[in-house]
């Protein structure tokens, strides 16, 4: 029975890695037709191919970042006494909050030439998604800090502890400052130019998740030195 569920876990495993393997795949099929298809277009034609592009680049990106979380789950599940369960899952967890704000800063780049087609009154449906997918990857990272995610919320009693609290609230205090001000800084530009004030709040939002994340590994990086 042991062996048969041990069989099972396996085929599981390996049947995902097979379905993000897959999306990989893809996704560099579409990055790679979108980059020769746009060569040398301009206008709509160009913008489509960018956008295909682009959301090849996302699917590489996320399904590798899915990939390297999987793994990581299955050599957690593979310790048998658990001895080490806790020290992993905290590795696991620093590892994301690194990962997830530089994934945040490649799509806010990616958004560039989105944000002048906004401000131009030109953008397409392609041009909003590129502006959300780095709020979405903020919000990732800050539900990782907070630990609202779903590995947090199941693996509680070795992720949640006193240490962690304290790391949070410092933490979410310094996210709380960038949030504060980059609004205020969105406010005025807004008063002087409202479509860049607009437009300007998703970077602001970027910013407060990746400095909730990054100073959350820091400050827990920092404490196991202390340890």
């Amino acid at each position: 029975m042991a062996g048969s569920g041990f069989e099972k876990a396996d085929e599981a495993f390996a049947r995902k890695s097979r379905w993000l393997i897959a999306l990989m795949g893809l996704g560099v099929a579409a990055a790679v037709a979108g980059f020769i298809g746009g060569s040398g277009k301009d206008g709509d034609v160009a913008t489509n191919f960018g956008i295909l592009a682009g959301m090849g680049v996302a699917f590489v990106l996320g399904g590798g970042v899915m990939l390297w979380i999987h793994r990581a789950a299955k050599a957690i599940g593979d310790d048998p006494g658990g001895a080490m369960k806790r020290e992993r899952l905290q590795t696991q967890r620093s590892r994301q909050l690194w990962i997830f704000p530089v994934l945040t800063l490649l799509f806010l780049i990616q958004a560039i030439p989105a944000v002048g087609n906004i401000i131009r009154r030109t953008a397409d449906t392609g041009d909003y998604l590129h502006m959300l997918l780095p709020v979405l990857y903020a919000w990732l990272a800050t539900a990782i800090a907070m630990g609202w995610d779903g590995q947090s919320r199941k693996e509680r009693k070795f992720l949640e502890d006193e240490l962690t609290r304290v790391l949070r609230a410092r933490a979410m205090s310094w996210a709380f400052i960038a949030l504060m001000a980059g609004v205020t800084v969105s406010l005025g530009v807004g008063l002087w130019r409202p479509e860049l004030g607009i437009v300007s709040l998703p970077l602001v939002l970027s910013a407060a998740g990746a400095t909730a994340a990054i100073r959350f590994a820091w400050l827990d990086r920092e404490a196991g030195k202390d340890g």
